[in-house]
């Protein structure tokens, strides 16, 4: 039964890491669509699955996070591989939004709102990755020690933010329609406060792990 529930989180992980390589052909789709109509369709629909397929991948993330935890059968493979594949789901879906709105793509009847998220999404990723390449190296020394370092509760919460910034600006069109926002530049301050408060999440769960292992990170450092 153990090793089921083991192989059952672990192939969660897995799968995880297969579907991002499904929503890799949406950052190279070009459309040549001619009818704007249809092309408007085209786009919205690509959105919709590479939200889907998201979506998708980020509750296997909570499922075999849940498993091991619930069941305490947590692996190696599983704290390695499990934050790992966080970062290239959060990785390719980010670069997806940053594309979408260097091409006016994101809404497309206000290109001036793609613009407005552009220097967010682009810092947004690039802090999110300098910490994660931080993190990654902070595992490795620990590794090396042989010490396994879990995932801290700052360090869940703030890939639950990314998450759910991810599905806010993917679906921003769908949030319009569905709730008749008229006034759009309120609704998009409101998604750069968001994603602000998600960087600061990213920071503060950075330099947890750098306080909480600085033993680790520190023990052969003035050894030759």
């Amino acid at each position: 039964m153990k090793s089921i529930i083991k192989m059952s989180a672990n192939l969660l992980t897995i799968f995880r890491i297969i579907l991002v390589f499904f929503m890799l052909p949406f950052i190279y789709f070009k459309f040549n669509v001619q009818n704007l109509l249809l092309y408007n369709n085209s786009i919205n629909s690509f959105k919709f699955y590479f939200g889907m397929i998201f979506i998708l991948a980020a509750l296997t993330d909570y499922l075999d996070g849940f498993i091991a935890r619930r069941f305490k059968q947590q692996t190696v493979f599983g704290q390695f591989f499990d934050p790992i594949a966080d970062k290239i789901l959060v990785f390719i879906s980010l670069i997806y939004l940053y594309i979408l709105c260097q091409r006016c793509l994101l809404i497309i009847d206000f290109p001036e709102v793609n613009k407005k998220l552009e220097n967010f999404i682009l810092s947004f990723l690039i802090i999110s990755n300098l910490r994660d390449f931080l993190i990654m190296g902070i595992r490795c020394v620990a590794f090396e020690q042989k010490k396994i370092i879990n995932s801290s509760f700052l360090g869940r919460l703030k890939t639950f933010f990314i998450f759910i910034s991810i599905i806010l600006i993917l679906f921003i069109e769908f949030w319009i329609k569905i709730f008749n926002i008229k006034n759009i530049d309120i609704f998009i301050h409101f998604i750069q406060i968001f994603l602000f408060l998600n960087i600061i999440f990213i920071v503060l769960s950075g330099l947890g792990y750098i306080i909480k292992n600085y033993v680790i990170i520190f023990a052969n450092f003035f050894e030759s």
